[in-house]
């Protein structure tokens, strides 16, 4: 094998691991910031307004 296909192998290895691993954790933070969003905007706002003073 050449380092080339080694690489690739690994590359792809890892890309599997990191699918199974942490698709599912990502998913549940997506969920949790859309349910929530109405309840961030208003701290999100006020953090920008006291950035631009």
């Amino acid at each position: 094998m050449s380092i080339k296909s080694d690489n690739l192998v690994f590359l792809q290895k890892f890309r599997s691991l990191c699918d199974r691993k942490y698709q599912s954790q990502i998913e549940k933070y997506l969920n949790y910031l859309i349910a929530n969003q109405d309840l961030l905007q208003p701290k999100i706002s006020t953090i920008c307004e006291m950035v631009e003073i």
